[in-house]
Order: C-alpha cells, then sequence, then structure tokens
C-alpha cells in the first residue's frame, strides 16, 4: 500500500492545523515530531475522519476523502490516552471484540485471537482472566490497547507515542513487533516526542511546528550527522 495526504488539514473553528503533505511508503515507519500543540494529532485524526478536515487522500494513486470506508478499513490507531478503553469489559472481551467486529486487517476471528495470544506474551500484559480493564494500571491499559491496533495485522498502523508507559524491555519488543509489521509492508505512522524512538526506529522523519509542516523526509537525510536534540532544538526555533 501506498499513502499519499495531499494538502490535509484538521479544521476547528478558529483553528487550521496544516496542511500538510506526505507520501507514505509499503515497509515505512513515518515518526511526526514537534512540540506539544504543533499539530501532530490533529493531521492523524483529520485522515481517519475523527476530526473535521479538509486535503485529500490518496491509496495506491486512487484518490479517496478523510475518513473513507476504505481507508478506515485499512487502518488501526492506538491514541496516546487510554480513556477510550471500556472500563466494564476484560482485556479477553476487548481482544475478542476487535477479532470478530472489526474491519481492518488481514486477520480475523480465530486467527486475530491467536496472534493476540502472541502479542500478550511478547508485550507481558499479565492480567487474570476476570480482571476488569477499569482496574489495569495505565501501562497494562497501553499495552492492551497497542495488542488491539495491531491483532488484526492491519495496512496501516497509526500510533500516538508509542513508548508511553511502557517499561524498557517492552518497549524494545514492541519495536520489534512494529519493524515485523513492516516487513510484511504495512505503514506505521508514529506522533512521539521521543527523539530516541524515532532515531533507532523511523525510517522517515516529520517535523510539525505550529501546524505547519517544517521538513518531511529519509531519516539519514532529516538528522543528518548532528544530534538528534541538537537539530530538533534548531527545528522548533527557526
Amino acid at each position: 500500500m501506498r499513502i499519499e495526504l495531499a494538502q490535509v488539514s484538521a479544521v476547528y473553528p478558529n483553528l487550521t492545523i496544516g496542511p500538510v503533505s506526505l507520501e507514505l511508503g509499503a515497509g515505512e515507519l513515518h515518526c511526526l515530531l514537534g512540540p506539544n500543540g504543533a499539530g501532530k494529532t490533529s493531521v492523524l485524526k483529520a485522515v481517519l475522519g475523527l476530526t473535521r478536515g479538509a486535503g485529500t487522500v490518496l491509496l495506491d494513486g486512487r484518490p479517496v476523502g478523510l475518513g473513507a470506508r476504505v481507508l478506515r478499513r485499512a487502518a488501526e490507531w492506538a491514541p496516546d490516552g487510554t480513556d477510550p478503553l471500556p472500563e466494564a469489559l476484560t482485556g479477553q472481551e476487548l481482544m475478542k471484540f476487535h477479532a470478530w467486529c472489526g474491519v481492518s486487517g488481514e486477520f480475523h476471528g480465530e486467527r486475530a485471537m491467536r496472534y493476540s495470544g502472541e502479542l500478550v506474551d511478547r508485550l507481558s500484559l499479565q492480567v487474570d482472566q476476570g480482571q476488569l480493564i477499569g482496574s489495569y494500571s495505565f501501562g497494562m491499559k497501553r499495552k492492551l490497547q497497542l495488542i488491539c491496533c495491531l491483532m488484526r495485522r492491519p495496512e496501516l498502523v497509526i500510533v500516538d507515542e508509542p513508548r508511553n508507559g511502557l517499561d524498557p524491555v517492552t518497549a524494545d519488543e514492541l519495536a520489534c513487533v512494529l519493524h515485523e509489521h513492516r516487513e510484511r509492508g504495512a505503514v506505521i505512522v508514529a506522533a512521539t516526542h521521543d527523539l530516541d524512538f524515532a532515531e533507532r526506529e523511523s525510517t522517515h522523519v516529520v517535523v510539525l511546528v505550529g501546524g505547519r509542516l517544517r521538513l518531511a523526509g529519509p531519516k539519514h537525510e532529516v538528522f543528518g550527522e548532528v544530534d538528534a536534540r541538537h537539530r530538533y532544538r534548531e527545528w522548533v526555533n527557526l
């Protein structure tokens, strides 16, 4: 899958963020960087139709609307916060819901559940079968959220702050899982403040400042030979 964002903006009553134009290719991991309020999450939500937006998305060269059904069938999103999780369900019940009721991805039903079990082990989500999500710690909720995002093996994975709430070992294992998804051709987009993650895991870097695209390109071109933190200070202070 190849995805092109053509002049995509997130539109609020007194603010427009963007426009942003990007090309996202199969097997790539694009990190969206920028200070708080730069518009990283807003642009992604506009692409998925979760907030009002303007512009066009092209899938393999074919124009589709923001939030179009064909786009939603290809994508899964793990937001940064865990509030959307239904706290009156168990983790197993939520994973079953995603396995049988979701529309995205290569896996469905029992196949998705088998893969979710693998992810539970790899991300060390240790919970009792009957434990309600409302009693989970923040880190446990975050792991469950990531598992639900990845378990159907979607073509487009959008993750907000992928390592937030994870211990170092689990964060490294998540990086391995994301790499495996890239190897099978998935497109991954991560909005983050985590420069270490961007340096280690991304193939491409996108910088947003003040709701505008500052620069974008392959990681080695954007970071160059200079320390990422030094470059980041330059970008946000230009």
